[in-house]
Formats: C-alpha cells, sequence, structure tokens
C-alpha cells in the first residue's frame, strides 16, 4: 500500500451511510485499497465506534437518520482535531450552509464514482501518513538527543 517510514501504519477511515448498499460499497472499496475501514448505519453506532477506535478520516453522509453528519463530524474534531471529516451529499457544495462548510474539510457530491472516492481519500491519506511520518521523526530525535547527552 504505501511505502511509509512509520512501521505498521495504516490510515483508518470510518464510513457512515444509512443506505446499506453505498456503506457496503465503500467499505469493500477502501479495504481492497490498503485502508483499515469501519462502517455504522448512523451516528449513534457511529459515535460508539468512535469510542472504539481513532479513525483518521470520517467520512460520512449529510443526512443520516439520528443527526446531520456534519454534527457528527463536528463532535469527532472537538476531541481529535486531526480527524479528517468528508461530507457526501446530492446537495451542492454551495448549498450545504455555512455551519456545514465550516466543519467539514472535504466533500464528496452524490453520485460519485470510485475514482472520485479514490482522489479524496487518497489525497487525506498521504496528509494523515505525513503527519504520522513527521511524529515518528520527532520521537526518533528527541531518542536520539537523550542518548547522546
Amino acid at each position: 500500500m504505501d511505502n511509509s517510514t512509520v512501521p505498521d501504519f495504516q490510515v483508518q477511515v470510518l464510513v457512515v451511510d444509512d443506505v446499506a448498499d453505498i456503506r457496503t460499497m465503500l467499505t469493500e472499496f477502501l479495504s481492497m485499497s490498503g485502508y483499515s475501514v469501519i462502517a455504522s448505519a448512523d451516528g449513534a453506532s457511529a459515535r460508539l465506534q468512535l469510542a472504539a477506535h481513532k479513525p483518521h478520516i470520517l467520512l460520512a453522509d449529510l443526512s443520516l437518520p439520528d443527526m446531520q453528519g456534519s454534527e457528527l463530524i463536528d463532535l469527532v474534531k472537538a476531541e481529535n482535531s486531526t480527524t479528517t471529516g468528508i461530507i457526501m451529499s446530492g446537495h451542492q457544495l454551495s448549498n450545504l450552509g455555512p455551519e456545514t462548510v465550516a466543519v467539514i474539510d472535504d466533500y464528496l457530491a452524490k453520485p460519485f464514482t470510485l475514482k472520485e472516492v479514490e482522489k479524496v481519500i487518497g489525497r487525506w491519506a498521504n496528509y494523515h501518513k505525513a503527519l504520522a511520518e513527521r511524529s515518528e521523526e520527532r520521537r526518533v530525535e528527541k531518542e536520539c538527543r537523550s542518548r547522546w547527552s
């Protein structure tokens, strides 16, 4: 999947969509693409998944049965500001409203292609890999300095 300098690093994605076919398609595609994927059908089950896992990327439908996907992203970012929040919606980005646009990092317009999913998720996966590599570099540098001091 990658040649990251961080051992055993795998980007984790939480997919949240109440439409089972979309959720399954995304889960299978992202898993085959090398990501660690967990999935939920609604905001409540997603919050349980978030308590057990710390995904790098949250890919959420805008309209969930029990909450807005943007609300879920906002909750996640309050706890972990490095989590990437991506909204999927049949509405144009310009129609989402400023409160939604303010909390999301990216947007996938429904219907989308797997190529579009790959492009958006890949871009943010590279970002998280770079963050992990920098963190590992700092850890190694600190360890070396403490040994040489």
